[in-house]
């Protein structure tokens, strides 16, 4: 019990902060309770691979990452197989996606991760969002089950992208109510989330999915996404210093990936030019969206970053994957002038993620075969137009030099 006790504080920073569904005095409440109810330690032991996932790492990764699996899988012994008659509620649920979320955080499993995610969902769906207790319509239960339906949605649009399976959820009418026990920054955190993930409606999915999606898209439906993202990042200065690095970047990040999958969209549907000024709709978007996001990561503790685990990383990998894949297939030309500058963002993101203890191993080699090929070309622009780009060369990680 001491144990479980010692890691309540680490929670509230690097769990609650992001996952605000069960509040510490809850969680207090289900370590006393660990010797005599089975549930309430099961979820104790959930919320603790948590923990130790999201907590700023104390040991080698190797070591938090046996942790992690080890108290994520002694969750569900302990819960067992959910029985006929057994009656269902938001524990059950907070189990599966924490379990799910260890999972995906740490790069072990997807298929099994996907699957807990999605017995979430069904918990979700069977208990609803209203109270059925019939108690005031703010109560704490119902306004728990409402977030906790939020972040669900969230979860499950992620892994429509990044694992190509379509989501169940469907958005609510209404963001989470303010709730006493959630502060202000948390809650603002949450819906500004929330609101970035609902430009990932039935027609995005579909056409992210599809190759040959029935649903159809054009430019006013793009410019539609763009416009309702550029409302969702416009906060206010007294909002944003209400938030912590770690929600800005999460923010940043996730607005930045999601205008790179529109573009990628725009892209699969012939719908670009090659005039910088036409902005979201250039073939050159990206080199301006990998710039924002190397000055901002760049601007912030790396332990803000790392403590999202896997799922910022992705998006990190994804706009660095896209920028590389411009600066060796795209042409030069007039309206991309700063070729230095970009191939030095390459280099900044490709090395700050090769650093990350949790990038994976199969992205990691995906960038490496993108450095060789910059490489490449770096080599021949320095052989063709003499020393006019041979400090690019002195811009190189020391894996580009390898492939010497």
């Amino acid at each position: 019990m001491a144990f479980f006790e010692s890691l309540i504080e680490d929670y509230e920073e690097s769990v609650f902060s992001f996952i605000p569904i069960i509040p510490k005095a809850e969680l207090l409440q289900c370590i006393r309770e660990m010797g005599t109810n089975r549930q309430s330690c099961a979820l104790a032991h959930a919320l603790a691979a948590m923990t130790l996932s999201m907590r700023p790492p104390q040991d080698g990764y190797e070591t938090v990452r046996s942790q992690v699996i080890r108290f994520a899988t002694r969750a569900l012994e302990i819960r067992g197989p959910i029985m006929p008659h057994q009656e269902l509620n938001m524990r059950n649920a907070v189990v599966c996606i924490a379990v799910s979320a260890c999972l995906l955080g740490n790069n072990t499993d997807h298929d099994v991760a996907f699957f807990y995610l999605r017995e979430a969902v069904t918990c979700i769906q069977i208990l609803g969002t209203e109270d059925r207790q019939g108690m005031h319509p703010l109560s704490q239960s119902r306004l728990q089950r409402q977030r906790l339906y939020w972040l669900l949605f969230v979860h499950e649009r992620f892994a429509a992208v990044s694992l190509f399976r379509p989501p169940i959820l469907s958005p609510l009418m209404s963001l989470p109510e303010a709730d006493p026990s959630v502060s202000p920054g948390i809650h603002l955190w949450f819906t500004c989330i929330i609101q970035l993930f609902t430009v990932l409606d039935d027609t995005f999915v579909d056409n992210w999915i599809n190759k040959h999606s029935r649903l159809s898209v054009d430019l006013a439906w793009l410019q539609s996404k763009q416009a309702h993202l550029d409302r969702c990042m416009n906060l206010s200065e007294h909002q944003r210093q209400s938030l912590t690095d770690m929600q800005q970047i999460d923010l940043t990040a996730t607005d930045l990936w999601l205008r790179s999958l529109l573009w990628k969209i725009a892209l699969s549907k012939l719908l670009l030019t090659n005039h910088a000024s036409a902005d979201s709709w250039s073939i050159f978007f990206p080199l301006r969206l990998s710039h924002q996001l190397q000055v901002r990561i760049t601007s912030i503790p790396r332990t803000a970053v790392e403590i999202h685990g896997a799922g910022i990383l992705q998006k990190i990998f994804d706009i660095t994957n896209t920028l590389a894949e411009i600066i060796i297939h795209v042409p030069r030309s007039s309206e991309w002038t700063d070729t230095n500058g970009r191939i030095a963002d390459f280099v900044l993101l490709h090395n700050y993620l090769h650093d990350m203890s949790r990038f994976s191993d199969a992205e990691k080699e995906i960038l490496e075969e993108k450095c060789q090929k910059i490489r490449v070309l770096v080599t021949r622009s320095h052989a063709g137009r003499g020393m006019r780009h041979a400090h690019l060369l002195s811009c190189q990680s020391p894996q580009l030099h390898s492939h010497q």
